[in-house]
């Protein structure tokens, strides 16, 4: 498969424009989302989320997690559900530099 990879300051720039069409789609276990995660984002563990294509809302999907390497199996099993991705192969440490509101819990 195709889709497109970004980084996450490409989120940052986007996002504002786009709010309505883009989800966010976090990956990481629970421990790292606990720590803190993209405001808005929808959390499903990579591990879970064959199966639970179907909770992730309308809009493209841009998938992250930590490093790039999970977000790489969410975004394959998002297009394989035949929806439109785009593959955050990005380090978590730059998504708060992106300029992106990191929330905790």
């Amino acid at each position: 498969a195709s889709y497109r990879q970004a980084d996450f300051h490409a989120l940052a720039a986007e996002r504002p424009q786009r709010e309505d069409q883009i989800v966010v789609l976090d990956v990481r276990r629970p421990d790292e989302w606990d720590a803190g995660h993209i405001a808005g984002a929808v959390h499903i563990p990579f591990y879970e989320l064959r199966g639970r294509q179907h909770d992730v809302p309308d809009g493209e999907v841009w998938v992250h997690c930590k490093s790039g390497y999970r977000a790489s199996i969410g975004a394959s099993l998002m297009d394989c559900a035949g929806r439109d991705v785009v593959h955050i192969d990005d380090d978590w440490d730059h998504a708060a530099d992106a300029g992106l509101d990191i929330v905790t819990d």
